[in-house]
């Protein structure tokens, strides 16, 4: 039996359907704060985790938008996310953090904990005088505020990201004030909350603003021309550059803190945080399941899912879980998970250049670095703090190093650092231990560096 369809009736009506379909599910999405402006600006708006979001903006392609906020700075809209305020009783039950330690005004990059030590969110947590702010991801709303107290306040303030090599905020703050504020350290006043720190990979600045002051902010920030909007696939090349995780992808609740590479964020003074007897046991035996940084010299792009293998034999041992072209590299960026029955085993496959990526029936080869932070080492040398800068070198012992105000010289000796926060150490083969401050308030570049 042949069945005729009349496609001169029957296509336009789906296409009519799927449009009022697509209306109705665009209406439902809550925009923030500087919609109008972003959409004045050009910004081209797409459905993300309940929002309306930018995914780029007219006449700046991404790759552009990237080298734009290595080169100079740009300022993200990330109000989707959520804030909030609550108090410290039931803090420490749901994160390995050692609260104790942390001094008014510090943030700590922190993850939530389930039983099993999977990570149900991860977050940004900061220290107030009399309660503690919490900073997470949009997606997992439902999850995070399901588990804190009852006494905990959703801020409705809108929430930008100025990353960059910009370092005085517009007027916002003296140059002395926006060059003393340390890393992962907040300052806050009556309009707004200024912290530094990020999700590319460069110096910056989260600024939370009051709802009335949040359009002329955005306004007083983009008056600098070296300012300029960015979007979300900018901010996701960049921070896949960084090596850093993007909750649903790289992490989620069944993986556990030490399996992804964050074990640095877990207070070696708790024993009463979820899932303390997994994780410890893990820290202490080693773990068959590790997130690892790759690039790929040839081939196409390594996209979520795909299965990564050993090359000689075809033997499946992971998947990646987010990849992208790096503009600063050249190449093929990934991360993602391989697995291997024992913990020497993994430590093989993970130091392996036999490894390959299996991209529509093909394989291709890729390089896996153990730290999975797959361009740190290849990174334009900036002026910034020290620490910050001796993360991002390939050689760290020996490395010459100038502040760019005094004109000191030191070479890096023995080192000890956190690179969760500020405690950190450098011995100098030259000039005795370097100081907290002057590691992370001045400006330090590599001494043989233009």
């Amino acid at each position: 039996m042949r069945v005729e369809i009349n496609t001169r009736y029957w296509i336009p009506r789906l296409a009519y359907n799927a449009g009022k379909h697509l209306a109705v599910i665009m209406s439902l999405l809550r925009k923030t704060l500087l919609y109008e402006t972003l959409v004045q600006n050009g910004g081209k708006m797409v459905p993300f985790a309940g929002w309306l979001m930018p995914i780029q903006f007219d006449g700046t392609s991404v790759l552009e938008s990237v080298r734009h906020t290595r080169r100079h700075a740009s300022l993200f809209d990330v109000s989707h996310m959520l804030q909030c305020r609550f108090s410290p009783n039931s803090l420490e039950s749901l994160m390995p953090v050692d609260t104790k330690t942390m001094r008014v005004g510090a943030a700590q990059y922190t993850a939530i904990l389930n039983e099993q030590g999977g990570i149900i969110d991860d977050a940004i947590l900061t220290k107030r005088e009399s309660n503690y702010t919490l900073v997470s991801n949009a997606s997992r709303v439902n999850a995070v505020l399901a588990l804190l107290s009852d006494n905990v306040s959703v801020c409705e303030n809108a929430l930008f990201a100025l990353q960059g090599t910009v370092r005085l905020l517009c007027g916002l703050l003296s140059e002395h004030q926006a060059t003393s504020l340390l890393f992962m350290n907040s300052l806050e006043s009556a309009e707004f909350t200024i912290t530094r720190c990020g999700y590319t990979g460069e110096d910056g600045f989260e600024i939370s603003v009051k709802p009335e002051a949040a359009p002329s902010m955005a306004e007083l920030l983009l008056k600098d021309a070296r300012v300029k909007l960015a979007g979300l696939a900018a901010r996701d090349i960049l921070r896949l550059e960084a090596g850093l995780c993007l909750y649903g992808h790289d992490v989620d609740e069944t993986v556990t803190p030490i399996e992804a590479g964050l074990q640095w964020i877990i207070s070696k003074s708790r024993k009463d945080y979820p899932g303390f007897d997994r994780l410890s046991m893990q820290m202490r035996m080693g773990v068959t399941k590790k997130r690892l940084g790759f690039t790929s010299p040839e081939g196409p792009l390594p996209r979520e899912g795909a299965v990564i293998t050993e090359l000689e034999n075809g033997s499946v041992v992971g998947k990646i879980t987010s990849g992208t072209f790096s503009p600063h590299t050249n190449s093929n960026i990934s991360m993602g998970y391989v697995n291997a029955d024992s913990v020497e085993g993994l430590k093989s496959l993970a130091n392996s250049t036999s490894l390959a990526v299996q991209i529509r029936g093909k394989q291709y080869p890729i390089s896996a670095l153990f730290k999975a932070i797959p361009t740190a080492a290849l990174r334009v040398p900036r002026v910034t703090s020290l620490p910050t800068l001796l993360l991002r070198q390939p050689i760290r012992i020996g490395l010459r190093v100038k502040e760019t105000l005094s004109g000191r010289e030191l070479t890096v000796g023995r080192m000890e650092m956190e690179r969760g926060g500020v405690r950190a150490r450098v011995w100098s083969t030259t000039g005795g231990e370097i100081s907290e401050r002057e590691m992370w308030g001045g400006k330090w570049r590599i001494a043989d560096a233009k």
